[in-house]
């Protein structure tokens, strides 16, 4: 089954009325497994700070999204809220073309929902996310993710 967020008009949408900042940038999904997601960042003039890179809060944005995704596939199925409690970010080039993130955590994340819905206490995960552009990676993403089992 193809993810929703794959599909042009539905990705629109959602992200119009849920996350309009990634709707602005112009932000793309591009591909969505169990095991990985890879979202596309253009740089353009909604994405790009006056030094003509793309602005930081994008790049963070997309980068979340990345692992987002994966976490919230996997939390919508087994009723587990889920919140991101920590952010740290490493810049290696200016980011003057448009980005790849890929994070390859899938399983990691879905194996820490699992144990949030089995144990019914709060579970953290520790995620990279890799942003590429040009061939090189541009920025490296760690985004700590905390779930927990709601109640029925």
């Amino acid at each position: 089954m193809s993810h929703p967020l794959l599909n042009p008009w539905k990705r629109r949408w959602y992200f119009l009325t849920n996350l309009p900042s990634l709707w602005f940038w112009g932000v793309r999904v591009e591909a969505v497994q169990s095991d990985h997601c890879v979202i596309y960042l253009p740089h353009n003039w909604r994405s790009k700070n006056p030094f003509r890179s793309i602005y930081f809060s994008a790049l963070c944005g997309a980068g979340e999204l990345a692992s987002g995704v994966l976490a919230q596939t996997k939390c919508q199925s087994n009723n587990v809220s889920m919140l991101v409690t920590e952010m740290e970010a490493k810049f290696h080039k200016k980011a003057v073309g448009g980005i790849r993130f890929r994070c390859d955590e899938g399983l990691r994340i879905a194996a820490s929902v699992d144990q949030a819905v089995a144990s019914r206490t709060p579970q953290t995960c520790r995620v990279k996310v890799s942003g590429e552009s040009a061939g090189q990676i541009a920025v490296e993403l760690w985004v700590t993710w905390s779930f927990r089992a709601r109640t029925k």
